[in-house]
């Protein structure tokens, strides 16, 4: 069980804001508004995040997203994060996040890489890249946020029970299933880039929620690595972080379980066994909040 909670505005509604469990209050996190006309860098990202939780609170409830006022830095932050999982060209000398420009020979303009790209993007996640000014770094957690959430993906070790299974280390050893019935070692990734994925399933492929079939089943799924010949992993022989493999495959976070039951809590947030993905995100957000 995770050790405290993000209380959503609709949530406190509902049911307040006083949670116990085995009769121990269970302490609260919530989003705290921010005035627009504050521009301090942490306020600036904490406004922007309580953007991305009340469109994902209309996800969640299936509702069109409420009028706000106009904050322009959000909507340039997301429309370019959008442009650059869709396009491969840049514009020279521009700032992705501001929109400023900085002229060609601008030393301080770099690349960043979305954790999340290789995940879901798949092959030609490299060119997904978004350049930005060294002066908007800070906004760069926000951005990866706001990748995340187009995408319907959750950081790994965002879900609060996960490290505790991974002993200090950037794996989790587990039980992979194969389609001839049999099972074989392998390993889940507790790294940057390893993303919980949330997709359906049509016809064996697995399908972005946006592109799904009206009332389709959106599941959690999670990369496995493992040897195509089911052989013992080579730990610790190399300097490598990971054990070296070669094959590697989706797998749904249920039947993970079901091979691995003592994952049994590993992807539970709240009441939710395993998290659905607006309740994920919404605490890989506040996660994210907090490590600006």
């Amino acid at each position: 069980m995770a050790n405290e909670f993000i209380v959503s505005p609709l949530t406190e509604v509902l049911y307040g804001t006083d949670f116990n469990i085995d009769g121990k209050a269970v302490p609260i996190r919530k989003n705290v508004k921010v005035p627009e006309d504050d521009d301090s860098n942490m306020n600036v990202i904490h406004r922007m995040v309580d953007r991305l939780l009340n469109e994902n609170d209309a996800k969640r409830a299936g509702r069109d997203v409420e009028h706000q006022p106009k904050d322009e830095l959000y909507e340039t932050i997301k429309s370019n994060v959008l442009a650059c999982k869709v396009f491969s060209s840049r514009r020279i000398g521009q700032c992705y996040i501001t929109n400023k420009h900085y002229g060609e020979n601008c030393k301080e303009l770099c690349e960043h890489v979305f954790p999340g790209a290789e995940c879901s993007l798949g092959p030609m996640w490299f060119f997904s890249s978004l350049p930005y000014h060294t002066s908007s770094e800070y906004l760069l957690p926000f951005v990866d946020v706001c990748f995340n959430f187009g995408e319907y993906i959750v950081p790994v070790r965002d879900f609060p029970n996960i490290l505790a299974h991974s002993d200090g280390e950037k794996y989790i050893l587990v039980n992979v299933p194969r389609k001839s019935g049999g099972v074989c070692p392998g390993f889940i990734r507790v790294s940057e880039k390893s993303m919980v994925c949330y997709r359906a399933k049509e016809n064996s492929r697995l399908i972005h929620p946006a592109y799904a079939s009206d009332g389709a089943k959106i599941d959690a799924y999670v990369r496995v690595y493992f040897n195509f010949n089911g052989r013992e992993l080579e730990l610790n022989e190399t300097d490598s972080e990971f054990p070296f493999t070669d094959c590697m495959k989706d797998l749904s976070v249920k039947e993970l379980i079901v091979h691995n039951p003592v994952l049994s809590d590993a992807f539970k947030i709240g009441d939710e066994q395993i998290a659905g993905f607006h309740t994920a995100f919404e605490v890989s957000a506040m996660a994210a909040v907090e490590w600006m």
